[in-house]
This record gives structure tokens, C-alpha cells and sequence, in this order.
């Protein structure tokens, strides 16, 4: 079942795809929405969402879907020229228009709407003849996996160019899993949602200690349809680095298995996530999990938040990847005695802290990952429930809510000196913080909780 990343290759043509929580529901809603999509764009405000959606060039041989992926756009081209290739490209929004790197040249890909419909340009593009506003026209809002009362929680795509998507209701009415097309929704489960917790069932194991200890984070989430049972895994791998994901549908009459694996690079969130949901049943005990407490509740935090593209445990390669060169690197020293080598990365426009861990000094530093991300300023970047620097206690206290109350956190004095300095710790040692002056929010960290 161990599946590698699949390489992405580089050639003539693109598929861009975007993570968003555009929604959409029956095909009537869809042609309201695209509707409204094209009459927003006509006006004279310029709105970035505007470009979320799915197109298609004018010859039908490409197609681009862009979501919302914070704090930018992640775009996705898919071209006829070139076997039909995915190529995911990270955008920012500048002067009105997406602009995003590809094929080793900065700033080069560069995307705009004119008149309800979306140019793309490639230029230069390496050796091959430049792509200048090459025209495209929305034929579907995102998305069809996505309600407009729902949040994803985890997503996927097969090899086999299919969608998978588990997703609940706000009020966490129900769960619901969804697989198809990009777009057509071919199975949902269940169709009747007023008892779906009590139809799916989970289970996890989770062992640490690293390589040395072959650490792993198995996760499953499962369903009955008649005679078959289907399968969803998320798991990591300490030796060897390995990610994998991907569905198993069992027929149990047979006892016959087929594995669709999925693409790790199209993975988002992550099954770890459903820890914390009571009203699942875990699968090998048969019954409902109990909520998260104080003493688990930073463990969970570590491995299930993040902010903006950042993680914990995410390499120092894949951060220079998403945000490129820091504005300042500081070396702290290997410390043989604790066995750890700090490194920090300065964003200072981004008013971001980034701190690295190598508990691993045979590697010459190769195996730093992030222990501790904090933001500061006027950052932009935002936790996985939206929360950012300048959130008042209520925002933190109405997006946090169960977390507040698994970890009997309080909105209580951070310096004693200062009555205006509060905090909000979530965790023990380790979890998510939030830093009020004047019952505001000025810095937030994900990681071991710092007092300065």
C-alpha cells in the first residue's frame, strides 16, 4: 500500500489547481453562481475570488481550476497537449491579477480577468514558445465536494484523476464523504445525513520516537454500502519519510480488495483531525472515543493545525519551497547535550517566526523540521480556523470553542506587570497560543509555549 509521491512533471502544457471553499450545490445553483461570478467581474471592484472556479480554453483542450489556498491561490493546468498532466502552481495576487513562478523563472505566470473571462500567460516560458492571454471561460464554480454549509477535512486525488472529499456541517451536524469527478460528485454517503456519525467509524495508531523507534501515524476512516466496505487511510512513516493515502474498497462476500492510491501532493488536511469528534465510533472498540483532555489536547494540536502552508514536522526545504528566502537566518549551535540544533527563519514582511529542530546531527542539518511557528505584527497569515493578529477573545473563544473546553483553557494575565498582556494556551508544554493586548490578538504560536 506504500506509495511514493508521484513526481509532477514539467512539460509543454499545465493543469492549475486551487484549494477554495467556494460552493456549490444542484446544477441550477451552479448556473446562478456562475452567474453571479461573471456579473461580479464586470464591475468595476476588483474581488481575487473572482478568479475561483474551474475554466476551460476555447478549443476545450485545457482547463484550469484555481481555489482559494491561504494566503494566496493554488492554481492547477491540465492540457490535451500534454497527456492531460497536472502542474500545481502557489499564486499570489499582484496589480489585480494572479502571478505565480513556473519552469525556474520568478513572476512569470500571470493571470487576469478581462470581460467574464480569464487570460493566461506563460512568458518567457524556459525553451518553449511563450502562452500570451490565452483565453479561458468559467463552466463551473468551486465546488461540487463543498457545501456552503460545510467545511472539508480532508481531500485527496487518485492516480486515477478522481476526487475524494470528507467533509461536515458547520454545526457538526453530520459528516459526509464524497468521490467523483472534477466535476460530477459519481458517489456521496450518506444520503441520508441525520444519523451519518453513527454510520462511519475510525480508528488511529500512533507510535513515536522516530526512525529509531519506527515511528508511524496510521489513520483510518471507514463505511458499509451493502457487501462492501471502503476504506480511507492517511498514514506517515518515519523511516524512509513515507506518506501515503488512498482508499481500499472490500467486497466481504469475496474477500476481494482493490486499492485506489492516492496523490500525497493533493492531499489536504489531514484524517488526524477526527480525533477529537466523540460522535464517531472507533472502529476496533465499538463505541463512541472520548473527548480530548488537557493532557492530549497540544499533541493533537501539533500534528492537525497549521498556518497558512506551515506545519509542524514540515521539512525547511518545503518552507523555502512556499515562501522562498527569508529575510534573516540565525544558526543556533548543536547542543550535544539536549541532541538539539535549532535554526530560526525571519519573514520580516510577513511578521513570521520560523524555528527548525534537528535531533539528527549525522545529516549535516538535512533533517530539520519546524517545532515552533509565531507571528507577530501586521501578519497576514491565519490558523486553520481563520484566526489571525488583530482577532478580539470572542473571534478566538467562538473558533476555538471545543478546544477551549477539552483543554479547560482560560482567557487569564500572561505578565503580571502588564494587565493589559493575556493569553490563551491551548495544550500543555506544547499546543496553540494566543497573546491579547488590550484584548486583542498580537502574536500567536504553534509549538512549545514562549513567554516573550
Amino acid at each position: 500500500m506504500h506509495n511514493l509521491l508521484k513526481p509532477i512533471g514539467f512539460f509543454f502544457s499545465l493543469l492549475l489547481l486551487i484549494s477554495c471553499k467556494e460552493t456549490t450545490s444542484s446544477q441550477p445553483e451552479n448556473e446562478v453562481l456562475i452567474a453571479e461570478t461573471n456579473s461580479s467581474n464586470s464591475s468595476e471592484k476588483f474581488n481575487p475570488n473572482d478568479f475561483i472556479g474551474l475554466w476551460q480554453s476555447e478549443n476545450g483542450e485545457n482547463s484550469i481550476r484555481i481555489e482559494k489556498n491561504n494566503p494566496g491561490f493554488l492554481l492547477i493546468w491540465k492540457s490535451k497537449a500534454d497527456a492531460s498532466e497536472l502542474h500545481y502552481i502557489y499564486c499570489s495576487v499582484n496589480e489585480n491579477q494572479l502571478v505565480g513562478d513556473y519552469y525556474g523563472h520568478k513572476s512569470n505566470l500571470k493571470v487576469k480577468l478581462q470581460n467574464n473571462n480569464l487570460l493566461f500567460t506563460i512568458n518567457p516560458f524556459s525553451e518553449f514558445v511563450p502562452i500570451i492571454n490565452q483565453k479561458f471561460t468559467l463552466v463551473n464554480t468551486i465546488n461540487n465536494y463543498v457545501k456552503s454549509n460545510e467545511v472539508e477535512l480532508y481531500s485527496f486525488r487518485t492516480f486515477e484523476g478522481k476526487k475524494l472529499s470528507i467533509c461536515k456541517d458547520t454545526l457538526d451536524e453530520y459528516l459526509v464523504y464524497r468521490f467523483g469527478t472534477e466535476e460530477k460528485v459519481e458517489l456521496e454517503f450518506p444520503k441520508d445525513k441525520s444519523k451519518s456519525w453513527d454510520l462511519f467509524m475510525y480508528n488511529y495508531y500512533l507510535r513515536g520516537g522516530g526512525i529509531q523507534n519506527e515511528g508511524m501515524d496510521e489513520n483510518n476512516l471507514s463505511f458499509t454500502i451493502g457487501k462492501y466496505k471502503y476504506k480511507i487511510y492517511d498514514n506517515y512513516y518515519s523511516r524512509g519519510e513515507l506518506y501515503e493515502t488512498g482508499i481500499t474498497i472490500i467486497d466481504t462476500e469475496n474477500h476481494v480488495e482493490t486499492t485506489f492510491n492516492g496523490e500525497v501532493s493533493s492531499k489536504k488536511n489531514s484524517l488526524v483531525s477526527l480525533r477529537r469528534y466523540d460522535k464517531l465510533i472507533e472502529e476496533k472498540k465499538g463505541r463512541k472515543r472520548p473527548k480530548l483532555t488537557p493532557e492530549n489536547l497540544g499533541s493533537y494540536l501539533l500534528l492537525s493545525e497549521n498556518i497558512g502552508d506551515l506545519s509542524i514536522e514540515m521539512k525547511k526545504s518545503d518552507v523555502l519551497k512556499f515562501l522562498g528566502e527569508p529575510d534573516k537566518k540565525i544558526d543556533d549551535g548543536r547542543n550535544e547535550h539536549l541532541g538539539e540544533h535549532f535554526y530560526y527563519f525571519e519573514y520580516t514582511k510577513l511578521g513570521l517566526t520560523v524555528i527548525f529542530n534537528d535531533r539528527d546531527f549525522q545529516n549535516n542539518g538535512e533533517n530539520f523540521r519546524i517545532c515552533n511557528i509565531n507571528l507577530y505584527g501586521n501578519s497576514k497569515l491565519k490558523t486553520k480556523k481563520e484566526i489571525a493578529i488583530g482577532a478580539t477573545v470572542e473571534q478566538v473563544k467562538k473558533a476555538y470553542k471545543y478546544e477551549i473546553h477539552d483543554g479547560n483553557a482560560v482567557y487569564q494575565n500572561h505578565d503580571w506587570d502588564d494587565p493589559n498582556l493575556k493569553f490563551i494556551h491551548l495544550g500543555d508544554i506544547d499546543g496553540l497560543n494566543f497573546i491579547f493586548k488590550n484584548d486583542k490578538v498580537i502574536k500567536i504560536q504553534l509549538g512549545t509555549f514562549q513567554w516573550n
